[in-house]
C-alpha cells in the first residue's frame, strides 16, 4: 500500500546572469539542400555553430510568399502549436544566424562545409 506524502510547494529560485560579448561568430557547419519536385516548403536543412561553443541542429530554409527565409528548430506542443526550440535573444543574433544560413544556401553545391560561411555580430 502506498503511503501518502504531503508535498509543500516552494518558490523557485531564479538566477539571471548577463554576459555582454563584443562579437559573436555564427557559422554553418552543415547544409543539406532538399532536392526533388515535391510540395515541401523546406528548401534546405542547416546545422549552426554559434561562437564555437554552441551547436544547433534543425534550422531550415523555407520557401515563403516573399522568398526563402530561415526557420528555427521547432517542436509541436501538446496544445497543437509549434514552439521554437532555439532562437536568438537579440535581433542582431537572429540576423547573424539568418545571414550565415542564407549565404551558405546561396553558395554553389561543390563548396566544402567547413568553408561555407562565418558571420560576426
Amino acid at each position: 500500500m502506498a503511503k501518502k506524502v504531503a508535498v509543500k510547494a516552494t518558490t523557485p529560485v531564479v538566477k539571471e546572469a548577463t554576459v555582454v560579448a563584443p562579437s559573436i561568430t555564427v557559422s554553418v557547419s552543415r547544409l543539406f539542400k532538399v532536392t526533388g519536385t515535391g510540395d515541401s516548403y523546406t528548401l534546405a536543412y542547416a546545422d549552426v555553430n554559434i561562437a564555437g561553443l554552441i551547436g544547433s541542429k534543425g534550422w531550415r530554409v523555407v520557401r515563403g510568399p516573399k522568398g526563402p527565409y530561415v526557420s528555427a528548430p521547432r517542436e509541436k506542443g501538446k496544445d497543437g502549436n509549434w514552439y521554437e526550440q532555439v532562437y536568438g535573444l537579440t535581433s542582431d543574433v537572429r540576423k547573424a544566424i539568418a545571414t550565415a544560413i542564407m549565404t551558405a544556401y546561396n553558395k554553389p553545391v561543390a563548396v566544402k562545409t567547413e568553408e561555407l560561411v562565418a558571420v560576426s555580430v
